[in-house]
Parts: structure tokens; C-alpha cells; sequence
């Protein structure tokens, strides 16, 4: 995806699209350790919810958008385990994004920064949020069940603003702090910590992408 990519996508349709530094043909030849093709891996890899999953169709759609902004998942071949690398078969991840703009591409952003842009373009299926709450010891995690995430348009003093709303429910599934979850004053402050947490996720994602790199890819044009 080093090169302009506007011409090459008119041939798909449905395809997902990835980024990569790796060239194509390399990257595929790479099989599983259960011997599964490295497509086979890639479409499981976009299904889990976990990860940007970008069709061609997602793809030509924000290209001929206002912003011709354009996020897309990057993949690359996981790392060797120190000590183990002889006895590791080669396999494929996927490790955050790639930003294009115009059909090139402008930055990368890390997972973190890939889950904030997903809460705002309400495409985060799953994950685990895990959080310290405030004046308590130790963390909590929790399993995110449901969520969704609406764009609110306004106008104030003649200016156009956009309001980012999330919704989200969870089950706490690990417990490693000092205090019983049955407190409603504990519960309480783990929704405050959980809360938070997804707000600094977002706003980390859109200072990143939207400010600095300069490309919409929320979807807010």
C-alpha cells in the first residue's frame, strides 16, 4: 500500500483491504501454525471485533468522501518469542492502522489510538477494558458486552459542532483490587473509571488523527 491505491481498488468489490510494509506475496506464503492460509487467518483476524475491519467498499467510499481520508488495518508478520525463535512458525497480526489521505499514506497510529477511532465510527465489538479505579488498590477489568456510538451534529454561535456519544455495557470479569464489587459505591466508581478511560481513548485518537494528521477518517465530513 506504499503506492497510490485509488486505481488498483476499482477491480474489488468486497475484499478486505489491509496496509503493510511487507509486500503481498510475502505476507501470504506465511501459514498459520495449524496450516491454515494466511487469508484464512487474515478474515478471522477481522472478524474478531478486536480490529479494523475494512472492505474495498469502506475504502473507495471515504476516498471520494470530502476528506478523502482513509484508515486501514496493518498487518505484519508477529515477532519471534526471544529463545524460541527456531522453534516459532511464522504467523500474522494485526498492529494498528495506517492513515492515508489521498490515497497515501500519512502516519500510523498504534492500537490504542485504533480502538478510539473505532468507538467513534461505533465499530468496537468486543474487547476487555481494564482500569485502576480512583482510591482503591489494584485494577478491574471488564468485558465489553455491548456498544454503540452516535455522532450528534449542533450549531452554537454559528459554528458547527459534533457531540460523541457511547454506550456501552460490561460484565466485570477479574477482580485484583482490594474491595468487594458487591459495594454500590465500588461499582460506582470502576463505571466512572471505565467511562473515563473510553473518553482519554478518544480524545488521544482524534488529536492524533484528526489534528495532527489532519484526515478525517470519524466521519464526520
Amino acid at each position: 500500500m506504499r503506492e497510490g491505491t485509488a486505481g488498483p481498488l476499482d477491480f474489488f468489490d468486497r475484499n478486505s483491504v489491509f496496509a503493510a510494509k511487507s509486500p503481498a506475496s510475502a505476507l501470504l506464503q506465511i501459514l498459520s501454525p495449524v496450516g491454515r492460509s494466511s487469508g484464512e487467518v487474515l478474515r478471522d483476524l477481522t472478524k474478531t471485533g478486536v480490529g479494523l475491519d475494512m472492505t474495498v467498499k469502506d475504502v473507495l467510499q471515504m476516498l471520494n468522501s470530502d476528506s478523502h481520508a482513509v484508515i486501514l488495518p496493518w498487518i505484519e508478520q508477529s515477532p519471534s518469542v526471544p529463545g524460541e525463535a527456531k522453534k516459532q512458525e511464522p504467523s500474522l497480526r494485526l498492529n494498528g492502522a495506517a492513515v492515508l489521505k489521498k490515497d497515501k499514506i500519512v502516519g500510523r497510529i498504534d492500537d490504542r489510538i485504533t480502538r478510539g477511532v473505532m468507538w467513534v465510527r461505533n465499530e468496537i465489538k468486543t474487547g476487555i477494558i481494564t482500569v485502576k479505579p480512583k482510591g482503591i488498590k489494584g485494577y478491574a477489568s471488564v468485558e465489553l458486552l455491548d456498544s454503540n456510538t452516535e455522532l450528534v451534529p449542533s450549531v452554537t454561535g454559528g459554528k458547527w459542532k459534533i457531540a460523541v456519544r457511547t454506550k456501552m455495557e460490561g460484565n466485570i470479569i477479574q477482580n485484583a483490587t482490594d474491595r468487594g464489587m458487591a459495594s454500590p459505591d465500588v461499582t460506582k466508581k470502576l463505571e466512572t473509571d471505565v467511562e473515563r478511560d473510553i473518553q482519554n481513548t478518544i480524545m488521544v485518537a482524534m488529536n492524533q488523527v484528526q489534528k495532527r494528521m489532519k484526515a478525517d477518517v470519524f466521519g464526520f465530513c
